[in-house]
């Protein structure tokens, strides 16, 4: 009699647990197909999507992207943030460049520090080796860039060619064309190639959404990222840049003072910071907008000023520009177009020569030649 009640039991504790471990699995389930990414929730709702991009080489971060992305309007701004921008890093207890906290494995206090930085909350982080820089322009089929001058290097290890003009580069061109350092180049255009090659790289992923998106592509892609992105925000990241114009894409980057600190020349935002978070600011707010709002125009600042230097980062006020604006139109054209394009001698030769022929329109020879 004891013996059958004990087998009662006994199956009785089977069959309980057997239930337990079948609502345990049933909500297991629910949870990970009704859960829903925070990009994802952000693109359903058009609110404005934020992205950390990190290019690296080995443990060292080259430079730091933030990808600033309205999808009501389809506009995006590009802020470039250097690696050695100052702050004082709490891990450490000094003054030191916020490239100090950059870890591959977890780039979630790189992170803080740049919203802290920016003041606007960031969605999600993209890091790319130098390496997988070239692979992944090899699976989007090249990045289309505009190189205003013909390349010519011999660096210690290689040689760099580029040719000059509207050009497809390959995954080889591309590493090449992120990377190399010209002592004759100034600071502004190393910056301005990059954001480019950037720039050409999310409007290459939005050509090619449709081939990434399949499932052996999206594989391969994941092994090229390292992200803190769930498979489902990388998906729903890249559908979107299908519907992304990165042709109205405005370039800026973080601007300051330079001071020595410890050996290290360290670069402090203007204002301890706070422009620069006015300058994010405006940049959301002019990518929300549906007219186009140029960089000079958000400066919260007179012209000439620390602060509107720091807003119109590529502005040019020099008299040699002047003098070329004068000369090749008749209409008087704002310096802060400048701010999206590089301004060489070759340039201003050529825009000087057009002026210079006995064309009825020089304004519409000047459109021609630069739209």
């Amino acid at each position: 009699m004891f013996e059958r009640r004990n087998r009662r039991a006994d199956r009785s504790i089977i069959l309980l647990v057997l239930i337990l471990a079948v609502v345990a699995g049933a909500v297991t389930y629910a949870v990970l197909q009704l859960r829903v990414d925070q990009i994802t929730d952000s693109l359903k709702k058009k609110q404005p999507l934020n992205t950390l991009f990190i290019v690296s080489e080995g443990d060292r971060a080259l430079f730091f992207e933030v990808f600033f992305y309205n999808p009501q309007t389809r506009k995006g701004s590009l802020f470039y943030v250097p690696p050695n921008v100052g702050s004082v890093i709490a891990t450490i207890n000094r003054v030191e460049g916020i490239d100090a906290l950059y870890r591959r494995s977890s780039p979630l206090p790189l992170r803080q520090k740049v919203e802290e930085l920016l003041g606007a909350p960031l969605q999600g982080v993209i890091d790319l080796s130098v390496e997988d820089v070239g692979r992944l322009v090899d699976l989007v089929g090249g990045v289309d860039v505009f190189i205003p001058n013909p390349v010519d290097l011999t660096l210690a290890d290689a040689r760099i060619l580029l040719p000059s003009g509207s050009v497809r580069l390959d995954g080889d061109k591309a590493r090449e064309f992120v990377t190399y350092r010209d002592p004759l180049e100034t600071e502004a255009d190393a910056v301005g190639r990059r954001q480019k090659f950037l720039q050409a790289l999310l409007k290459g992923m939005g050509e090619n959404e449709a081939f990434l998106l399949q499932r052996g592509p999206m594989k391969m892609l994941r092994t090229l990222v390292r992200t803190d992105l769930p498979g489902r925000a990388l998906s729903s990241f890249i559908a979107e840049m299908g519907r992304f114009d990165s042709e109205r894409m405005v370039l800026q980057r973080v601007l300051g003072t330079t001071r020595s600190v410890d050996g290290r020349d360290l670069l402090f935002p203007h204002q301890d910071g706070e422009l620069l978070k006015q300058a994010v600011k405006q940049a959301m707010a002019a990518n929300a907008s549906n007219e186009f709002v140029s960089p000079c125009s958000t400066a919260p600042t007179r012209r000439g000023s620390p602060g509107a230097r720091a807003i119109c980062s590529r502005a040019t006020t020099s008299r040699s520009w002047r003098r070329t604006t004068r000369t090749t139109t008749s209409t008087r054209t704002p310096s802060c177009w400048t701010a999206r394009a590089t301004w060489t001698r070759r340039r201003r030769w050529r825009i000087s020569s057009t002026a210079r022929a006995s064309s009825p329109s020089p304004t519409r020879s000047w459109t021609r030649r630069w739209t």
